[in-house]
């Protein structure tokens, strides 16, 4: 029986980059897919929602469902101020804010980076290798941005990868987190974009109109956003369908060596 591999997936948006459209179960809560991908890999796709809290429920159920490993997939803020929208970022450390700093919640093996660095050049992917930092609210600005860029060296930043990562490393399931950079480190996000987010992550018009009729300027913020994030959606279907999903039955071969 080929291992089935678990996929913490926050935003409806970027599942359907991932794996198009189709018919999504529930089960104990959670909204799920199965997806046969080759004799190799099966998977079974969770669309967790926005947070930390989400992340690790749907990533403690995927565990519950016997996953051989598990990853961690969508679009992130971008840190390091060289990455532009639609990069792809392999995490190879992850930090979360614990007990008041960032610590360090799981780190690849080594080689495992450069395995996915020179996949990503052979298949024509702007990719990186490097940290991913999850905070529990957004860095919206520029500054806040450079700050986590700072203290932890990382190069994206999400809301559900540590938790993902944590519960991975609570069974001992090998894990890998790809991230797209929507917006980049000089992109300023105005705090009220994100509080017109429902926690699927869609844009709620009931809220977004008052805040563009209170605030005009808004408009052409808005429009610079949507085009980072189709950038990111767009990054994300490419290194997925061109690199990552080939990569993962070799990624987890090298963890069991």
């Amino acid at each position: 029986m080929n291992p089935t591999v678990g996929l913490v997936i926050a935003l409806q948006a970027e599942a359907r980059a991932l794996l198009g459209r189709g018919v999504w179960e529930r089960a104990d809560g959670n909204r799920y897919r199965r997806v046969y991908f080759n004799k190799e890999m099966s998977l079974i796709a969770v669309l967790s929602g926005v947070g930390r809290n989400n992340a690790m429920i749907s990533a403690r159920w995927l565990i519950s469902q016997k996953v051989k490993a598990l990853v961690s997939l969508g679009v992130a803020g971008g840190l390091d101020p060289t990455l532009r929208a639609g990069d792809t970022v392999f995490g190879d450390v992850i930090y979360q804010n614990q007990e008041g700093y960032y610590q360090k919640v799981w780190e690849g093996m080594p080689g495992i980076a450069g395995v996915v660095r020179e996949r990503f050049q052979k298949r024509g992917i702007r990719g990186f290798a490097g940290g991913i930092v999850s905070v529990k609210s957004p860095a919206l600005s520029g500054s806040a941005k450079k700050k986590l860029h700072v203290e932890t060296g990382a190069l994206a930043a999400d809301m559900e990868t540590g938790s993902a990562a944590i519960a991975a490393a609570e069974s001992s399931v090998p894990f890998f987190a790809f991230r797209t950079i929507c917006d980049p480190a000089d992109r300023e996000v105005r705090d009220p974009f994100f509080r017109c987010l429902d926690p699927g992550g869609q844009i709620k018009v009931s809220r977004i109109v008052p805040a563009l009729l209170r605030n005009p300027s808004l408009a052409s913020d808005l429009l610079a956003l949507k085009r980072d994030f189709q950038s990111a959606l767009t990054g994300l279907h490419d290194a997925w369908h061109k690199a990552i999903r080939e990569m993962i039955p070799l990624l987890i071969s090298k963890e069991d060596e």
